[in-house]
This record gives structure tokens, sequence and C-alpha cells, in this order.
């Protein structure tokens, strides 16, 4: 159909498929491996191979694909290998194509080949239920600050239930790395922790971080909340910058911060 509604009109060809599906099955325990091709065997007629006599032919095919369903039975998910040790995405799939992508059509029970396959990115926002009014952090910022710390200790142990909930599922290393990934955000919370402490200790550190929220609620008309990230930051960082004051902390305390490690808050460039 491709052929006859686009071909110059003036110009006879030939149709020159040699087409057949391929198909091999191997038994694992009470499973199936079972693989199914298109192949296009067509004697390609070009250069030296084609006499000046031959007709113009077509080995080419548009649009190919095909359709499996079953009855009866299942597709069995596959584990990508790529994903093994990844705890965060899906790593299983129905079906894995060759030069082309397979979707699983879960009402009819089929894989269908798919050569344009779209992929949709949702784009990432803040949750804004957490946003932290500058008002609130200038009328009682301990409370404050007190409240996003239950609600970062509330996280931490959702994290670790889920961690239990999908261990059986997880190889070695994405155990490794589950667990390393909750021993940070504890370890985060912990920094917070004694930002809140040295906010709560020094009366000029309070003084200092109100005064901040007011410069902010006073100067920015577009915002009144800080983002969570923003505001654990900073907070985090206070007991480095007051350490950096003689006249403040103790050598005990000081040693207890993080002055000699580098703290980035990066943003990745948007284009």
């Amino acid at each position: 159909m491709f052929v006859e509604c686009y071909a110059k009109k003036d110009v006879k060809s030939n149709q020159n498929w040699n087409l057949y599906i391929g198909l091999t099955a191997k038994k694992i325990k009470d499973r199936y491996l079972v693989s199914v091709s298109l192949v296009n065997d067509s004697q390609v007629f070009s250069g030296r191979s084609r006499k000046s006599e031959d007709p113009l032919s077509i080995e080419t095919m548009f649009n190919s694909g095909m359709s499996i369903h079953l009855d009866n039975a299942k597709f069995e998910d596959i584990l990508l290998d790529y994903f093994a040790d990844d705890y965060k995405y899906d790593r299983t799939q129905k079906g894995i194509g060759t030069n082309c992508t397979v979707d699983y059509d879960e009402t009819n029970n089929s894989l269908n080949t798919n050569h344009l396959p779209e992929y949709v990115q949702y784009r990432f926002v803040t949750k804004d239920k957490l946003a932290v009014k500058f008002a609130k952090l200038i009328e009682a910022p301990i409370g404050e600050l007190r409240r996003i710390e239950k609600l970062m200790e509330k996280e931490l142990e959702e994290w670790k239930d889920y961690k239990k909930s999908i261990e059986s599922t997880l190889t070695a290393k994405g155990k490794k790395t589950i667990d390393a990934e909750i021993k940070e955000f504890y370890l985060e919370i912990q920094r917070y922790k004694k930002g809140i402490k040295t906010i709560e200790n020094y009366p000029i550190v309070k003084k200092s971080f109100i005064y901040m929220n007011e410069t902010f609620m006073n100067t920015n008309k577009k915002y009144d909340t800080w983002r969570l990230f923003q505001l654990v930051f900073i907070v985090s960082i206070i007991p480095d910058i007051v350490a950096c004051d003689d006249n403040l902390m103790t050598e005990d305390e000081k040693r207890n911060t993080t002055l000699d490690a580098m703290a980035l808050l990066y943003f990745p460039k948007i284009y």
C-alpha cells in the first residue's frame, strides 16, 4: 500500500520480499523463554549483482511489526540486568525487543512491537504543603524547625519500612545502596538537629536567624516561604558558621561541626 501510494507513477517496481517468522523456545524449569522474530530474508540487488535489464525491486519492509497474544497463559516478568541492583525503578519488563521496543497490553494480554516509542517525563515539583513561611520562623523559629525535624524522622521510618518490604527482591549491591542512602539521610537529620540546637542555645544566633527571615519577608514580594531543602540546608550549616567565631562555641563544640567539609547546594541547569 505504501509503495503504491508514494511510488512514481511512471516507474514500475516489483516487491522482492522474502519474509519468515523465526521462533525459538527454551524451557527453563516450569517456564518457557520464547523468541519470535520477523526476518526479512529478501535478496538485495545492488551494485554488480543487478543487471540493467532487471526490473526495479523493493526489498525494504515498511512499518513492519507484530502482535503476540496469549490465551490461558500469561507473560512473566523479565528482570533487566542493567537495573538488577537498582531499587528505585521497575526492573522488570514483559518482553525485550531487538530493533524495536515491546509494549505490553494488559487488557488484551498481548505484546506489541513499537518502532517509535514515547516516554513521558513528568516535571518534578516541590511539596507545597511542606513549605515553611518566613512569618512562622520569625514568630516561633524553634517550634517550626522542630516540626520539620519530626517530618524528616517520619520520612526516615517510612523509608526503612519500604526497605523491609522490598528487601527480599534486592541484590546484595541493591541492599548496600539503599542502606547507604538511608544512612546518609539519617546523618542529614542529625546535622539539621545540631543546627536547631545551635539556634536554641545561642541568643545572638537565634536573633540573626530571625533577622534573616525578616529580610526575606520584607524584600521578596513574590514568595513568603522557604522551600524545604533550602531551609534544611541553611539550618544545617549554621553550626559551621558559628564555629568561625572565636567567642561563641567551645573547642569541643567546634570539633563536632563539619566545618572542614564542603557543603554544596546543587541546582541542575535547566535548558
